[in-house]
């Protein structure tokens, strides 16, 4: 507003005063007020006008961040007058995100006009307000910035806004070197990649035979490893980086010898592609079939190494690289021959021994047939697992009872003709297995006569009870019921009255064509045995 109704009127009082004076010879005083008067002069005249304000200044992109591919920058704002005047706008850069704007920063081509913007007293927000290229301006390099906008009315400058410093610019992810390891079934691809601001970065595997065009590796052809958020450093060092590439699931590397295979990265980030490295060109040979791979991975219950001697269920992993290719021959369908060493003796095959809990087993009915899958794929659970337990009866091989022992477990894998290198676990044996009483007089089997028996104990189904496996040879004579009459005795665990009970035959499994396999569980105050034949 410039100026009140009563203001002008009594300026006029006071003119015409002042030129009543001077004409009646008031001198020099009248003419000075008549002239401060008349220019607006003196405390408190002239007009009042109150300064724009710029506020909630914001720097964004088209993505969401302070960066792009692009290279612009968007600036949104809010700008308000008292009286309601259109103001304009002007936008500085500082670069190194400092105090000294020096540079008028570049619109872009589609950036809104700077003049004539409407900033009514209650703010005009502008989303966006001004679109900055700092790619033409300053390259696409990054870098950091502050950027100031800075308003003006008809009066003059008002309150500007400025932002915290910004990251602006990108350099792509940069691969330095590529390297294939391996020549047949999985090979491991090995890069080094850096990135200047530290970005997440990704990288495009393809490959190509004899310097022909490059086609994709698809991503269920890569077994393990990283081709993805990838954690670059700040400081723009490099980053060793590797991945499993299943090469026998080409079908143009299948087969014998093809040369001059080559494999070529392309990095990224989210912002933009860096340039493709391709590696040194290798010989693929997946001609010849590869043997299986047998990988221990531990012994014992899920709570630790077993204590008692009786069972010990050792866990492994079977790898075939042409499992994929032969799922129901010998590389899909490995055997395992299982073999413990004790002290003094050679290896001895293990013997191996079958429990149903909760309807599944808890070892191997058969070490033959087993499901391998290409390395390093490890599958737990399911008809495709290839994770498998052997439950050792180390009593039954005569290590059992004999207090502290250590023994060597091998376990060797068999793929059709081929031998695979054999796994080792060593182990040592507890002490704190229960002892056995001597059963006396021998065990009578039905109508019978009395057979040599062997005994041993073990927690079958991890319920804190003991439980009774009892072996005998071959048998002869055995009664339809046939049941089985057993003195047990063990510390902490009195010998119970000798009971009878039948198990249905449904319940049992084959465990080896030369024994009758007996299972006698506690079940709260009575003892059950089952039978257990081939």
């Amino acid at each position: 507003m410039r100026g009140s109704g009563r203001i002008g009127a009594l300026a006029a009082a006071l003119l015409g005063a002042a030129v009543a004076c001077l004409l009646g010879g008031c001198g020099y005083i009248a003419a000075g007020l008549a002239a401060a008067i008349a220019t607006g002069g003196g405390a408190g005249g002239g007009s009042r006008n109150a300064r724009p304000v710029v506020s909630d200044l914001l720097a964004t992109t088209d993505s969401g961040t302070d960066r792009d591919a692009d290279g612009l920058i968007q600036l949104s704002f809010t700008v308000s007058d008292p009286e309601g005047d259109p103001v304009r706008i002007e936008v500085e850069v500082a670069p190194g995100g400092g105090d000294a704007f020096t540079l008028a920063a570049t619109a872009a081509a589609a950036s809104p006009p700077t003049e004539g913007l409407a900033a009514p007293p209650g703010g005009q927000r502008y989303t966006p307000g001004f679109v900055w290229d700092y790619g033409a301006q300053l390259g696409p390099a990054p870098r950091t910035v502050a950027l100031r906008v800075r308003v003006f009315d008809a009066g003059g400058e008002g309150t500007s806004a400025r932002t915290s410093p910004l990251l602006v610019g990108n350099d792509p992810p940069e691969l330095t070197a590529v390297a294939i390891d391996g020549t047949s079934g999985n090979v491991i691809v090995r890069y080094t990649l850096r990135d200047s601001t530290g970005d997440l970065a990704a990288v495009r595997p393809s490959f190509s035979i004899g310097g022909g065009p490059f086609q994709a590796v698809a991503p269920d052809h890569i077994a393990g490893g990283v081709t993805s958020a990838l954690v670059t450093r700040a400081d723009g060092s490099e980053v060793s980086f590797d991945f499993t590439w299943r090469t026998f699931a080409e079908p143009e590397l299948q087969g014998g010898p093809v040369p001059e295979v080559r494999i070529a990265l392309v990095p990224s980030d989210a912002f933009a592609e860096g340039a493709t490295l391709t590696s040194d060109p290798v010989t693929i040979d997946n001609g010849e079939d590869t043997p299986p791979i047998v990988a221990i991975l531990g012994a014992g219950t899920e709570s630790g190494i077993a204590s008692l001697d009786g069972r010990i269920p050792v866990r492994f992993a079977l790898f075939d690289n042409e499992a994929a290719l032969d799922p129901s021959g010998p590389s899909g369908l490995p055997a395992v021959t299982v073999e413990v060493l004790a002290p003094g003796a050679p290896f001895q095959p293990a013997t191996g021994l079958v429990v149903r809990h909760g309807g599944r087993e808890l070892g191997l009915a058969s070490t033959e047939q087993l499901r391998a899958q290409p390395f390093p794929l490890v599958i737990e659970q399911g008809p495709e697992s290839n994770v498998h337990t052997f439950l050792w009866d180390a009593l039954a091989d005569g290590l059992g009872g004999l207090g502290e022992l250590n023994v060597l477990v091998r376990i060797t894998p068999q793929g059709g003709t081929l031998t695979g290198q054999p796994a080792l676990l060593p182990m040592v044996l507890g002490e704190d297995a229960p002892l056995l009483q001597a059963v006396d007089p021998p065990l009578g089997i039905g109508t019978g006569g009395a057979l040599p028996a062997a005994l041993r104990l073990a927690d079958l189904n991890e319920d804190g009870l003991l439980d009774l496996v009892h072996a005998l040879g071959a048998v002869q004579g055995e009664t339809p019921n046939g049941g089985f009459a057993v003195h047990l005795a063990s510390p902490g665990h009195p010998a119970p009255s000798p009971r009878r009970r039948s198990c249905p035959r449904s319940s049992c499994r084959s465990i080896s064509p030369c024994s009758i396999w007996t299972a006698m569980e506690r079940w709260t105050s009575r003892w059950r045995t089952c039978k257990v034949a081939r």
